[in-house]
């Protein structure tokens, strides 16, 4: 039944993905982008060996080049055309928002703003890096095919031949549950692959007599990772005890032995530091749940000692000759004990019936799943593995173990079968990904021993081939929900949303703040704009804290919008209909339409219709008026200024304006004409040396206030009072006319080829009260 190659392709494969993942998360933690490349090039070189290893197998099996590369391409073809529809989780509220923007944040910003663990948040960034908003899942559905293929040389390896372990990937990958979650920016694919890789390493650590120190060095670099990944990492201690237990009793070599069990250190050095990154969530939403008043460091010590515990006693137990002991049952047994008494535990703390957390919530997750027939065989097949594994079957028995650790995650957050995680189409998430995997081991078991069965009967290996295919690939086509298939093959969440968040973000300055209007009509599922653009908004630098809720017949030009919105730079309105209004203190940017599409029933999507709409967004500059007692500055960035200068004046530089020969600047909405007010401006007048002196006259409101030669270039502070009587009865404007009747162009001087006449160069302006001086 087992198959090898000349070469192991597979394992040199599984290691360049380890390290694919290290230098993403390295990128991801140091801020190096450039290795965003060096980790995809990896990836892809981990997908080509993993392929060579394929296509060895079933040019062997299929004993033709052409077919087996045939049998590929239609694997690639049919598994890219399924995941094609990009799934946008730009506007979506969740965990895959947090993975989404913190990758998307990790490349805009150099931070991290995720709540979760990393990983995921790294390998997004290699999707936003590579391919942009809109297909940025595009990264996981890649990582994804090493989860088929790693099940694929499991199955090939331990259960299947060749070509029927290849048809069964063929046959999982059209199962909706397996679309989805190869398409999300969620954690699923690479939490999936890194299991799958640990029970290969399991298994191969474990058929070795003796290891050297290479042997074990990819478990190390494997352990790195896990806790970058999950919080219930934590349970791949049990499974290297097992491992370490099962070298030293099956080939009694103690150094074997520690070198697997050291393994603990590695793994809590990894765990220690996800806890100082990510304490809120670890500490504050995870192992609080069990122990309430547990710290970093006192958490952390727990795990360094048992792993010196566990160590130590490695020297102790191969002292122990047990006759009667049974390694496996004994294995076994505490497999079952352990899941048990979890559930028990979990049962009574949560108030849930223990029965229905110990087996019936898992029965109908698999029937809402993958359907009745293939739920049946996977209990059934799961029985089957366990006798397997009491007779000492290892890849049995490492799946029974790492089946049974994984209990914990699985009943801690009391999942079901009408789980409202469903509202967002990713079906239980890691709650069910790691028994999804083991599930799948256990349809095929029941293949492989059909197969078995049909050459025991004498029939050849190709009719024993296709009578265990044909009927296999039969039962999981039925079991497909093609209502299901559709909408996780055809649908993006909010398809159409990724145009939003480069649209607004090219069109506001960095760090300006946007108040947003939004109409009551526009929502999803339960969500409001508020709650859908917030996080998005942020990573991108706007700065988003006004909100404002309106009818849709209420946006028209006379629309009251709240005072607090109005301080802020720029306004964006959303809506189901038209955005487009005219006020005087509001200047139109742009306009965007987004064709939107989702169902319109969130807590029901496969029962609720398709919803198809538009969002309107139009985004607006808001005029701000000038004040009395404010300083105004006269540079690019400034709001106010645009509004003030009107003839003879150049464009706006990186600090001030320059003026031409003549220039004016009018102040609008003065108060009083019955008050005395006080001129301030900063500026200087170009090319004025005391050798070449420039005359400054300014009038304000058509009367002289200054004349003044000017004999130093550089900028200075100008006062000028402005009594009562130049402000006329009613008039609210203060209109002030700059010359300089002298002034020269850089190229009249010989500085430059610039043949601009250049007056003063203004910086800023402030007009004040000078209440005493009316006295």
């Amino acid at each position: 039944m087992i198959t090898r190659t000349k070469s192991d392709y597979f394992y040199s494969g599984s290691i360049v993905a380890v390290v694919s993942l290290l230098v993403a998360m390295a990128s991801y933690l140091t801020g190096m982008q450039s290795f965003y490349y060096v980790s995809f090039a990896l990836i892809i070189t981990a997908l080509a060996l993993m392929f060579k290893s394929l296509h060895n197998d079933l040019m062997e099996d299929f004993g033709s080049t052409l077919y087996a590369t045939l049998a590929i391409v239609f694997f690639v073809v049919l598994y890219m055309s399924q995941r094609l529809e990009p799934f946008e989780a730009s506007f979506l509220i969740g965990d895959a928002s947090d993975y989404y923007w913190a990758g998307v944040s990790s490349v805009l910003k150099g931070d991290d703003i995720g709540i979760f663990l990393p990983l995921a948040s790294a390998v997004s960034a290699i999707g936003f890096k590579l391919f942009g908003y809109e297909h940025i899942a595009l990264i996981e559905v890649i990582v994804h095919i090493m989860v088929l293929l790693s099940i694929y040389h499991l199955l090939k390896q331990y259960l299947l031949t060749p070509t029927i372990a290849f048809a069964t990937i063929v046959l999982v990958q059209m199962v909706p549950l397996d679309i989805w979650l190869s398409k999300t920016t969620f954690s699923e694919p690479i939490w999936q692959l890194l299991m799958l890789i640990l029970i290969y390493y399991s298994i191969r650590l474990s058929k070795k007599a003796k290891l050297q120190y290479i042997d074990i060095v990819p478990l190390y670099l494997l352990l790195l990772l896990l806790p970058m990944s999950r919080g219930s990492s934590v349970f791949i201690f049990i499974m290297l005890g097992f491992i370490s237990l099962y070298s030293l009793y099956n080939h009694k070599n103690l150094k074997s032995a520690l070198l697997i069990a050291a393994g603990m250190v590695v793994l809590s050095i990894s765990l220690h530091y996800s806890l100082e990154i990510k304490e809120k969530y670890l500490i504050g939403m995870q192992y609080r749940r069990i122990m309430p008043h547990i710290t970093i460091s006192s958490l952390a010590m727990i795990f360094y000692l048992a792993s010196a515990i566990f160590i130590a006693s490695l020297f102790f137990i191969k002292k122990i000759r047990v006759g009667w002991f049974d390694f496996y049952k004994t294995i076994v047994v505490l497999s079952v004990l352990f899941k048990i008494s979890t559930s028990l535990f979990f049962a009574h703390k949560n108030g849930i019936p223990f029965a229905k957390l110990l087996y019936l919530n898992e029965f109908g997750l698999l029937r809402s799943d993958l359907g009745m027939p293939l739920a049946l065989l996977a209990i059934i097949g799961m029985v089957y593995l366990y006798i397997k594994a009491l007779r000492g079957d290892r890849f049995s028995l490492i799946v029974v173990v790492f089946y049974s650790i994984f209990t914990v995650p699985f009943v801690m957050q009391n999942v079901s079968a009408i789980d409202q995680h469903e509202m967002l189409l990713y079906w239980h998430r890691y709650y069910f990904s790691e028994y999804l995997l083991v599930h799948l081991i256990a349809i095929s078991a029941m293949v492989g021993l059909w197969y078995n069965i049909l050459l025991k009967l004498r029939y050849s290996h190709t009719i024993s081939n296709l009578l265990t295919v044909v009927p296999f690939s039969i039962l999981f086509l039925y079991s497909i929900n093609l209502h299901l298939h559709n909408i996780v093959t055809s649908e993006g969440y909010l398809k159409g949303s990724s145009k939003f968040f480069p649209w607004l973000a090219n069109r506001v300055n960095d760090g300006r703040k946007v108040a947003v209007v939004y109409d009551r009509d526009l929502h999803y599922g339960i969500f409001n704009p508020e709650q859908l653009l917030y996080r998005g908004m942020y990573v991108t630098g706007l700065d988003v804290d006004n909100y404002q809720e309106i009818a849709s017949k209420e946006i028209k030009d006379d629309m009251s919008i709240s005072q607090k919105l109005l301080k802020d730079d720029n306004l964006l309105i959303l809506s189901t209909n038209s955005c487009l209004i005219k006020r005087d203190n509001l200047i139109f940017i742009d306009r965007l339409s987004m064709p939107l599409w989702w169902r319109r029933n969130t807590d029901d999507i496969y029962h609720s219709s398709p919803v198809h709409t538009n969002m309107n967004a139009c985004l607006y500059k808001i005029k701000h008026h000038f004040e009395i007692n404010r300083e105004i500055y006269f540079d690019r960035d400034s709001e106010i200024a645009p509004d003030l200068i009107t003839d003879g004046w150049y464009q706006f530089g990186k600090s001030a304006i320059w003026s031409q020969l003549k220039a004016k600047i009018v102040l609008s909405n003065i108060l009083s004409s019955q008050k005395r007010y006080l001129l301030e401006m900063k500026f200087g007048v170009y090319n004025a040396l005391k050798k070449s002196p420039k005359d400054l006259i300014i009038h304000i409101n058509g009367r002289e206030v200054l004349h003044k030669s000017i004999i130093q270039q550089y900028a200075d502070f100008y006062s000028i009072d402005i009594p009562p009587q130049i402000i006329a009865n009613g008039e609210k404007n203060i209109t002030i006319d700059i010359e300089i009747p002298n002034a020269v162009s850089p190229y009249e001087i010989g500085y430059s080829k610039d043949r601009r006449v250049l007056g003063i160069s203004l910086y800023s302006l402030k007009l004040s009260e000078k209440i005493e001086a009316t006295k």
